[in-house]
């Protein structure tokens, strides 16, 4: 098997994606039959010089895009072979969707994997504002889901009963639970290597994904940004997080963000060696105490890791977080977005000013950093019902650049990449907004702030339910294939005045959905394939 890793980062967890391609997937020899003529020298001769030409192929399709790769592969059976070669489709998928897709994703097919990526973008951004109804339902029960993160292969959520639950994605299937904390899983990441998850019990957990152990308890949250015990309730839940190999930042109710060395970085010793003895750092005080962890999730023998910062500024509940390279964003109650240099834990710039008119009138409740050419780039989306575009370079305005969309409820989730932005919150839809220009580039890039002053046009969307009474969205991921969002609903009993929550995770399969007819109700009784090739995939 051949390992080909992706350099850009997911924009929901920041790994790196693995393409694993079987051997003979990657094999450059193709069966050629040319007539090499009698003559010794002839022979030699003709055969130098198509092995010569494989190379040489093989390097000029790796500047062609996708339509370049589909009329080569029509000209003739040899040059098919060359043009539907694995790590061929692998740099395109890296290119166009790599800031989407994350884990391992094993490519049996990497042209029929790109055209999946490639129908699953035509149908959010295709003519007409279609709207489609899920094609299935994941989870339903009292067990509200709070959070969730997925890859091509694996699901995971987080729940009101105390328990982050695995599906395999492909069936369906609930295949594992992890049970160690003592209160609601607010936020979760996973990676190839473990788990993270955190809970309003104030602590986040590191889980192995070999065995679903614990392998390590993260404390700290719990005090106010004077280091007093903070009076929250439930006091330190651990309200958001985000990772990548070596780093966890998340925030908390608090009002602080903490900054830790994954557990596979903190209990090593200068050899390289997991460290599972007694071990005071008191350089960074990151560890301070381990012991090899056993099946039990016993705490008393699991390594407990202290922050190696704390960073204070924020006046309210840290709602939102994510760092990309030395750079961390937060997003709080206090209405405010804050930067950090997640090396030295400094302030480097606040954007927005509470009372300013350019500044959010309610709490942030969601962001994402910018991707691909311009990591400066920030979009929020808050609770005053709009989503915002942020440049931290820009000191004029407080970092404001422009209102990108105003919504009739609170914006609580948001995902976008160059071309499109997916938002979720208390309205009955998730909306998909249009960040073309029309010249083939994005709204994202502007010039000196000179952006056009209109408001996002919606292209698409997706119905979470068929009741009248929608549910909430508390979680969104967008992968390239596949949307999926986690609803909760409350519902207070009329006789007893007992407030009951119920909560569900559906999933927009985008190469089978279907298309909601605007024509009839919301019951999906008259709707159409969004593809009518059967197939759901985009013929090349």
């Amino acid at each position: 098997m051949i390992s080909m890793s992706n350099d850009n980062n997911h924009n929901n967890n920041n790994n790196n994606t693995n393409f694993i391609i079987p051997r003979h997937h990657n094999s450059t020899d193709v069966a050629t039959t040319i007539d090499f003529g009698e003559d010794e020298t002839e022979q030699q001769t003709a055969r130098f010089r198509v092995f010569q030409i494989r190379p040489l192929v093989n390097h000029i399709l790796r500047f062609s895009d996708f339509g370049d790769l589909v009329l080569v592969s029509s000209v003739c059976k040899t040059l098919n072979v060359y043009s539907s070669r694995a790590p061929l489709w692998v740099h395109l998928l890296q290119s166009y969707y790599g800031s989407l897709l994350s884990g391992s994703i094993h490519l049996g097919n990497g042209k029929q994997f790109f055209a999946t990526c490639y129908a699953s973008e035509q149908a959010l951004i295709c003519p007409g504002k279609p709207s489609y109804t899920h094609t299935r339902e994941l989870f339903s029960g009292e067990e509200t889901p709070l959070c969730i993160s997925f890859d091509q292969r694996y699901f995971m959520s987080g729940h009101i009963d105390k328990t982050v639950k695995i599906w395999d994605f492909r069936t369906g299937e609930r295949i594992h639970e992890l049970r160690g904390h003592t209160s609601w899983i607010k936020c979760l990441e996973f990676d190839d290597r473990n788990i993270v998850s955190g809970s309003y019990d104030s602590y986040l957990r590191e889980w192995s994904r070999d065995d679903y152990s614990c392998v390590a308890i993260f404390e700290g949250h719990g005090t106010d940004r004077n280091g007093r015990m903070a009076t929250g309730s439930p006091r330190g839940s651990v309200v958001c997080l985000h990772m990548d190999q070596n780093h966890i930042v998340s925030g908390s109710n608090d009002s602080t963000v903490r900054v830790w060395k994954r557990a596979n970085v903190a209990l090593m010793d200068g050899n390289g060696n997991i460290n599972f003895g007694n071990n005071n750092n008191n350089n960074n005080n990151s560890l301070s105490s381990s012991s090899k962890n056993d099946n039990n999730n016993n705490d008393d023998n699991i390594a407990k890791i202290q922050p190696t910062l704390t960073l204070t500024g924020h006046t309210a509940t840290v709602r939102c977080i994510q760092f990309r390279d030395n750079r961390i964003c937060s997003g709080g109650s206090d209405r405010l977005i804050r930067v950090w240099d997640l090396t030295s834990g400094v302030e480097t710039r606040t954007l927005g000013a509470v009372g300013s008119d350019y500044s959010h009138s309610h709490r942030v409740s969601c962001l994402q950093m910018g991707l691909g050419g311009n990591p400066n780039l920030v979009i929020s989306g808050s609770n005053d019902r709009t989503a915002r575009l942020w440049d931290i370079r820009l000191h004029t305005n407080h970092g404001f650049v422009r209102k990108l969309k105003s919504h009739q409820k609170a914006v609580r989730r948001l995902q976008f990449d160059d071309y499109k932005l997916i938002t979720g919150g208390d309205e009955p839809l998730i909306q998909c907004f249009d960040l073309r220009d029309g010249r083939g580039g994005t709204l994202l890039n502007y010039d000196n702030g000179n952006a056009n002053p209109g408001e996002l046009q919606v292209i698409s969307s997706f119905s979470p339910c068929n009741d009248t009474d929608a549910p909430r969205v508390s979680a969104m991921q967008y992968d390239a294939t596949r949307l999926a969002c986690a609803f909760t609903l409350g519902h207070t009993d009329e006789n007893t005045g007992t407030h009951h929550r119920f909560g569900s995770i559906k999933v927009w399969d985008m190469d089978t959905m279907m298309m909601i007819d605007d024509d009839v109700d919301m019951s999906g009784s008259s709707s159409t394939k969004y593809n009518e090739s059967g197939n759901g995939m985009a013929e090349f």
